[in-house]
């Protein structure tokens, strides 16, 4: 489905769940539990046994992940903090011995995920019912890992969105988009006689038409999908805007009885066990964001047929179907529409929906079936309405003036937050061969104190070195030398020089800072 893993946000308090008795806490014991304010929308609680000096290592992992950490080793303290969070989003780690506390907190609704982090057990076992037990985890890595995807994740499908509406492409993105996939598709005749066709016969009134079509494009698309790679998703993304506006066109021009119909869709995907677990284990009541367009369709036994046939090529594979359910009452937005009748080179499929990318699900149910005569996953969905509240506070930080002022160099830094350096790294270069940015002096000397930034992470201090140099010689053609924008840069390196063990030039740069920041006190 090209989905990002799942986001385990309680959508409703249950109703017939019983409230836990309150905790008798000594009221001075309340007092150093109470927050006072938080400037983050998550933060992370540790509720282990284990003093904090012998699990520095993983702290400090978890901290790089969420900076704002709290520590318990009493469960009553820890659940009154937890009870006082109003606003934030929270992720629990609980240590095994404490593992009967998640029973405590599962009314609570600022509760965003819970995981069980067990280095005795050796065996972890699945039931049918992915609800009946939080992540458990043996390894601190995969916690880690798991902890770093979430959140930056689904906001970095969702910032595509954004960026796709907001941004205006160079009239030349065509033209270097098709230069590209020649140069990938040089060896497939077939192939590259598309792509000629594509050159001279695209329009933006035809992009729902390239979409459809089995071609480069189709195998494009669904790459972004599965690995969500940045740079490519760039040299795309005049396409995927197009297509969007044209979906966006044709829902609203649909009559209002259609528009008002309630539906049910249906779209079929293998998965490796892996992947199965990562979107859905314990993510009934998250969401689920596509990373890309989804075609669903409306006959579940064509998909139930699709999938049977996958399955018998590749039974190590998990079959899941995707049960859309789509309530206009609720869902307010234009992110779908029927595909039948709205191209006459499209007409045989009469029975398909497409969703948007970037389009959120709520995940209701996940339960295995063997109706089918093969074993099968029902995942049931819910098309999410984009005021719903806790989705709302999720993508609260890519609606911040910090993101729409420079929105490819947020992208970047969602990337460099999930820790994908190589991605990130490719997508700065990549902006450095847009015209926008070689004609524009501060946006490329931002672009390479960017690059710089991804160098040092990497631990690659001469290619760090090499773009803050570069970001300085961009900077001093709009800037005089005296200008204290300059003071950063000659900081980062100054730094790259001491981690190189290069005291000399670490010691020039630090004092070409200096001097600058003498007349620039304030």
């Amino acid at each position: 489905m090209g989905c990002t893993p799942s986001i385990n946000a309680p959508l409703k308090s249950p109703t017939n769940v019983v409230n836990p008795e309150p905790m008798k806490i000594p009221k001075e014991e309340i007092n150093q539990v109470l927050p006072t304010r938080f400037f983050e929308n998550a933060l992370l609680i540790l509720l282990t046994d284990q003093p904090p000096t012998k699990i520095k290592s993983l702290i400090d992992q978890f901290r790089h992940v969420m900076p704002i950490l709290r520590i318990f080793d009493a469960p009553d303290a820890c659940y009154t903090f937890i009870n006082h969070i109003q606003d934030e989003e929270i992720f629990l780690i609980v240590s095994n011995e404490h593992k009967e506390f998640v029973r405590r907190i599962n009314s609570l609704t600022q509760i965003c995920k819970v995981y069980i982090f067990d280095q005795t057990s050796q065996n972890v076992s699945n039931t049918d019912d992915r609800n009946s037990k939080p992540n458990i985890f043996q390894n601190s890595t995969n916690l880690y890992n798991q902890l770093r995807d979430a959140i930056p994740a689904l906001l970095l499908v969702q910032f595509v969105k954004e960026i796709l509406s907001r941004y205006k492409f160079e009239n030349d993105a065509k033209s270097r988009f098709t230069e590209f996939c020649r140069v990938h598709y040089a060896e497939s005749e077939e192939q590259l006689r598309i792509i000629d066709d594509f050159d001279k016969a695209y329009r933006p009134q035809k992009a729902l038409y390239w979409f459809t079509r089995t071609c480069f494009i189709s195998r494009i698309l669904d790459r972004i999908q599965r690995r969500t790679e940045v740079d490519i998703l760039y040299k795309l993304s005049f396409l995927m805007k197009h297509i969007h506006i044209q979906l966006v066109n044709y829902h609203d021009n649909v009559d209002s009885q259609s528009r008002n119909m309630s539906l049910t869709v249906y779209r079929g995907k293998t998965m490796s066990t892996d992947e199965f677990n990562n979107l859905f284990n314990n993510s009934t009541g998250g969401f689920l964001c596509s990373s890309g367009f989804i075609v669903a369709n409306r006959d579940k036994n064509v998909t139930i047929d699709f999938l049977r046939h996958i399955i018998t090529s590749y039974s190590q594979r998990i079959a899941v179907l995707l049960e859309i359910h789509i309530d206009p009452t609720v869902h307010t937005a234009s992110s779908f529409t029927l595909l039948d009748g709205i191209d006459d080179e499209y007409q045989s499929k009469t029975d398909d929906i497409c969703f948007t990318f970037s389009t959120i699900f709520c995940i209701e149910s996940i339960k295995g079936s063997y109706t089918f005569s093969f074993s099968i996953w029902v995942v049931k969905l819910v098309l999410a309405d984009d005021s719903d509240p806790q989705l709302f506070r999720f993508t609260e930080p890519i609606r911040s003036s910090e993101a729409h002022s420079n929105p490819l160099a947020y992208f970047g830094k969602l990337s460099i937050d999930m820790d994908n350096l190589d991605q990130a790294e490719k997508l700065y270069l990549q902006l450095l061969l847009d015209k926008s940015a070689i004609s524009q002096p501060r946006r490329c000397a931002r672009i390479h104190c960017a690059i710089g930034h991804v160098f040092i992470l990497k631990n690659e201090l001469s290619k760090a070195i090499e773009h803050y140099q570069q970001a300085l010689e961009v900077s001093l053609i709009y800037l005089p030398s005296d200008h204290p924008d300059l003071i950063p840069i000659y900081s980062a390196i100054a730094d790259c020089y001491s981690t190189d063990s290069n005291r000399i030039l670490a010691r020039e740069n630090y004092e070409k800072g200096t001097q600058l920041v003498q007349p620039n006190i304030q």
